[in-house]
Parts: C-alpha cells; sequence; structure tokens
C-alpha cells in the first residue's frame, strides 16, 4: 500500500549491510520490517532522540522490536509507536484501539483550516468568525451559531471511529485526511492514529492562531473546540 505516515516509512526487510548488528540479524524470524528517520511517532519513552533511520520488525504473532542503528540498541517496549500500525497492518493482524475521542479530530481538522484561512487573509485582517465557523468539518447548515453551540454540537456527535472509517472509505465523509484505498487498508485504531498523525502538531497550530488571530479571533476559535 502506499506509504501510512508522514515519516519516511519502508515495508521491506532491510539488507545486511543496513543490518550490521548481530542482534538484528539474529531476530530475522521477523516478517515486517518498517523503516523510518525518527520523529515525534517514532520516540521511544526510554530512549533519546537521534537522527538517522530506525528500524521496526514485527513477527506473525504481534511480537515487535525496534532497532537504532546509531546505537545499536534493541528496545522491545513499542506498543505506543505509530510506526508499529502498518507492520501489523500488513500482516494482517489488528492494532490496538485509539482512545482519543473522533471530536478530537474533528477540533485539528479545524483548527488547521483555520490556520490556511488566516494565512490566506491579507495581514492584519484575519477571517470574521462567520467564516471560520463554516470551515468547521461537522458544521451544520443553517443560521450560524456561536462558539459554544459549535463546540456543544461537536461533542455530541454519534460518530464513532468504525462510522468513521466507513464513511472515508464510501466516500460519504470527505473531511478525514486519509484516502479511501488506504482507510480501508487500516483497521479501526491504526486509521484514527495516522488521521491524527497526517495533521500539524496540535502545540505549533495554536501558538500560530493565538498570534495571527489576535486575543478576540482566538478567544472565540477557543470557545468553538469540543472539550471532554
Amino acid at each position: 500500500p502506499p506509504s501510512p505516515t508522514p515519516t519516511d516509512v519502508r515495508l521491506s526487510p532491510p539488507t545486511i549491510d543496513e543490518c550490521s548488528s548481530r542482534k538484528l540479524r539474529a531476530r530475522f524470524r521477523f516478517s515486517a520490517f518498517v523503516s523510518g528517520r525518527r520523529s515525534r511517532q517514532w520516540r521511544l519513552a526510554s530512549a533519546p532522540p537521534t537522527t538517522g533511520r530506525s528500524w521496526l520488525a514485527v513477527d506473525r504473532s504481534g511480537e515487535a522490536i525496534a532497532y537504532d542503528p546509531t546505537t545499536d540498541r534493541i528496545e522491545s517496549d513499542v506498543r505506543r509507536l505509530t510506526a508499529l500500525d502498518p507492520a501489523r497492518r500488513t500482516l494482517g493482524l489488528a492494532t490496538r484501539p485509539c482512545r482519543r475521542p473522533v471530536w478530537a479530530l474533528a477540533n485539528l481538522v479545524w483548527l488547521d483550516r483555520v490556520l490556511a484561512a488566516t494565512l490566506d487573509a491579507p495581514l492584519g485582517e484575519p477571517p470574521h468568525w462567520l467564516e471560520l465557523r463554516r470551515l468547521h468539518p461537522l458544521a451544520e447548515a443553517g443560521p450560524p451559531s456561536s462558539p459554544e453551540v459549535l463546540a456543544h454540537h461537536t461533542r455530541h456527535q454519534p460518530t464513532t471511529w468504525a462510522v468513521l472509517r466507513a464513511g472515508s472509505i464510501e466516500g460519504t465523509i470527505t473531511w478525514t485526511p486519509i484516502r479511501p484505498a488506504l482507510a480501508s487498508w487500516f483497521d479501526e485504531g491504526s486509521f484514527a492514529r495516522h488521521c491524527f498523525a497526517s495533521l500539524p502538531d496540535l502545540d505549533i497550530v495554536v501558538a500560530d492562531l493565538h498570534e495571527l488571530l489576535g486575543v478576540s479571533g482566538w478567544r472565540r476559535v477557543l470557545s468553538g473546540l469540543a472539550r471532554p
């Protein structure tokens, strides 16, 4: 399938040259390999960030390890790595459920759209609330609503990850960042995580919008975000 993550990923076994470590060569019983440069999704809790390429290997029972050739280190606690998803799906294995709600994705998609619209607007003239509200993926047609009403509507949407994935596959839901073919290849958990991974980091978007929209504009957008 096409690359499922924004990192540099390859779904193929490494060569012997790439696996100079005897440790990893001893693990060649593994059936799926994913390689990629370390990013926010790749970092392990017990290892400091490094540069260069790392390997993630998974066998058909689901056992997985990560190998960093720069430190010649193997890490077995890889359950929280986003890169584990494509390796497991390659072998037809299920992935862990996503604990984040659908409305959290709707928040992030909306903020990304708001940032794009704000950057396209003339300098010092950010879009008005009515325009920003229409960019929300779950905004209802009809009279414009207040930020608080929008947040309430988003928070109480009955949509589940299963429904969102099915709609993305069928083309009835078009606001997710995952293409239909890839949504079909993922299961619910991996689909959800890679939706989030395909969008900009929340902290960066929030910082940019706070500066570009000004205090009152950002306050309205903030009030329109769904919360627990």
